[in-house]
């Protein structure tokens, strides 16, 4: 079945066609199956959206759905020739994301919280889709774990690199500094790595920017993991030069 039969002609205003009779019943249940999820989950998803919109450091997680919506599209070509079917054990997916949501709303670990919340809008995709539709869209579905706001744990470390750096390249500029935690001390000041200093913002942004890339442009697996790993170390040695400027 031609892409068009999904969404119409790209130069066309009309993106919406027909869809097959099996298609058409997924894609309903799907729906109405993610509206039910949102909506019994409406406090994670409502607490995900706010750090998305109100926080600078999650801001990009804005463009998360948009991406999704265009690695489906560029996969509806190969997506509309598979038959969807439901597939019961995705169910057992769907258990595994409830008890991480359980777990995180008993512990108050939201992140816990909410990536079972997204792991269930997953899961049921499985689920509705069955394992062969899934397959073609592993790397999508994957992508949704994306939009849960994480990088905030991770604020301590990153300030405890940023001032390795930072006192390594004072050293190595010739004025002696000594380390204690966060605090810098020179023979002319006394400086602090605080936390608006720890390069969080641009690390997790460099991560869903970096694990997109390496989808889309490299097929091994070694050169994926080589790219990934650049993208997390390119801010974090960048904001420790930065600090040190």
């Amino acid at each position: 079945m031609p892409r068009n039969a999904l969404f119409g002609s790209r130069a066309g205003l009309n993106f919406v066609q027909p869809l097959s009779p099996a298609w058409r019943s997924a894609v309903i249940r799907l729906a109405l199956v993610w509206t039910a999820l949102i909506v019994l989950f409406r406090s994670d998803w409502s607490d995900m959206a706010a750090q998305w919109w109100g926080s600078s450091t999650y801001n990009h997680i804005l463009l998360v759905p948009v991406i999704i919506v265009w690695l489906v599209w560029q996969r509806a070509d190969q997506l509309l020739r598979i038959t969807p079917a439901i597939w019961w054990p995705g169910l057992l997916l769907a258990t595994g994301a409830a008890l991480a949501w359980l777990l995180g709303a008993i512990s108050g670990l939201s992140i816990a919280s909410q990536t079972g919340a997204v792991g269930l809008v997953v899961a049921s995709a499985v689920t509705l889709l069955g394992p062969r539709v899934s397959t073609g869209l592993i790397f999508p579905l994957g992508y949704m774990f994306l939009l849960v706001p994480f990088g905030d744990e991770l604020v301590p470390a990153l300030q405890m690199v940023t001032a390795d750096i930072a006192t390594a390249l004072v050293d190595w500029s010739g004025i002696p500094a000594k380390i204690d935690g966060v605090f810098i001390s020179t023979p002319f000041a006394l400086f602090e790595v605080a936390e608006a200093c720890s390069g969080v913002r641009f690390l997790v942004a460099m991560i869903a920017f970096g694990i997109l890339v390496a989808n889309l442009c490299f097929v091994s697996w070694r050169r994926r993991a080589i790219f990934l790993a650049v993208c997390v170390a390119m801010p974090v040695l960048a904001n420790g030069v930065r600090a040190w400027g």
